[in-house]
């Protein structure tokens, strides 16, 4: 599992596509695609439905999709206390 694929996890579910996510992240929609279904591989876990307005989150993608967002908040928390000056 890697930082990316819970970057692009986030950002799709956001946008409601792969496509947009791409465009947000600048990045391929080929890229995210392959990352979402490597993670999805390895967690053995359908992220999205697709449907005709787009994608969106199964039950256990929701799950998985908090938890990422979860990381991504405590990521950056880290980063932050780590610019700070002081101690």
């Amino acid at each position: 599992m890697r930082l990316e694929q819970l970057t692009y996890l986030v950002s799709a579910a956001k946008a409601g596509s792969i496509s947009a996510a791409a465009q947000r992240l600048n990045v391929s929609r080929q890229a995210v695609s392959s990352a979402l279904g490597s993670l999805e591989s390895e967690l053995g876990v359908p992220f999205f439905k697709k449907g005709n307005q787009g994608i969106e989150p199964t039950f256990r993608g929701r799950a998985i999709l908090e938890k990422a967002e979860a990381v991504l908040k405590l990521i950056e928390e880290l980063r932050a206390e780590g610019r700070m000056d002081g101690t």
